[in-house]
């Protein structure tokens, strides 16, 4: 993909971004799908949230895209999992 927005004229602010955000947007599209099919919430959850997290990523610019990724995308994950470990303990 970004290959093909070099080929077109991309400049490379573009091109970080894209490189910095389309990997977690592939994983938010992989959660979405999984909630669908399981019909999971905490799944849906984290694919809505992780969705967000690259808008949001996105939106701040090309050097602080990979922070907000990590801190808010890695703080949901592990809210997931301590709700996860919560629920499976009640």
């Amino acid at each position: 993909m970004e290959g093909a927005l070099a080929h077109q004229g991309a400049d490379s602010t573009m091109l970080g971004l894209v490189s910095a955000a389309g990997p977690l947007l592939v994983t938010s599209m992989m959660y979405l799908a999984g909630a669908a099919i399981w019909l999971d919430k905490a799944m849906l959850t984290m694919g809505v949230w992780l969705a967000l997290v690259v808008a949001t990523g996105v939106w701040t610019g090309p050097i602080t895209v990979l922070l907000v990724n990590s801190l808010a995308g890695g703080g949901g994950f592990l809210a997931v999992a301590g709700y996860l470990a919560w629920r499976k303990r009640r």
